[in-house]
This record gives structure tokens, C-alpha cells and sequence, in this order.
């Protein structure tokens, strides 16, 4: 996927804009099955996030977006099913009351790693 001989930058453009398209693409293959009835975050006390936090820091470090502060329901909404499961709420939130337990994974014949199904492994 090199330019071809004499056509410089323009070339390289086309070049890398068409390795951004299959990137694109492959990432929108990417597909799984959220497991809504077994939520691997959850906040262990909201009174914690409610009043000691005035940071609301887990908002800002979840490069996800998992964590939301709900300013009318005065508790942390967590949406875990956005995550991306990069740990950073086992070491982010200062006060210890995010309960992250890291899912298990097999490996699927064809379709690479993907979530365990608790019911059906050891």
C-alpha cells in the first residue's frame, strides 16, 4: 500500500486515508453481546460518592465514559457496558468505592477474545 513513484505527498494521503478506512471498518465488525445480567463495576457505597467526593473524579478518568454523576438522583450512574475494561477505576477513584471485577475471557474459534459466560465456565 506504498505511493506509487512520482506521486509525493498526494500519494501518501491517499495511502493512509485508505489504511483508516479498513481500521475503520474492522472496528465496526467488532461486536459483542453485553452481559446485562452480571455487571462487573458497580459503586460500593453512593453515600461515599454523594458526600466525601466532591470531585467526582471517576467522570473524568473513565476514558469510557462509564461513570456519570446524576446531580437529581444524587448518585454515580455507571454504565457498564461501556466499558473497556483498561482498570483505571481499580486505581482512580480515591476513596476506594469502585468494586471492579475483571471479567473472565475465553478464546472463540473465529471470533477472538470474548466475555465468559459465567454459567458455563469454571
Amino acid at each position: 500500500m506504498s505511493p506509487r513513484p512520482g506521486e509525493g505527498e498526494a500519494g501518501l494521503v491517499r495511502t493512509i486515508d485508505s489504511l483508516m478506512e479498513k481500521l475503520t471498518e474492522k472496528l465496526f465488525k467488532n461486536r459483542y453481546i453485553e452481559d446485562t445480567g452480571h455487571p462487573h463495576i458497580e459503586i460500593a457505597n453512593q453515600d461515599v460518592c454523594r458526600d466525601k467526593c466532591a470531585g467526582k473524579y471517576c467522570n473524568y478518568f473513565c476514558p469510557a465514559g462509564v461513570y456519570e454523576w446524576d446531580e437529581e438522583k444524587q448518585q454515580t450512574i455507571v454504565s457498564f457496558g461501556n466499558c473497556v475494561e483498561c482498570g483505571a477505576c481499580a486505581v482512580g477513584c480515591p476513596y476506594e468505592n469502585i468494586i471492579c471485577i475483571t471479567p473472565r475471557v475465553v478464546m472463540g474459534s473465529s471470533s477472538g477474545w470474548m466475555r465468559a459466560d459465567p454459567n458455563t465456565v469454571e
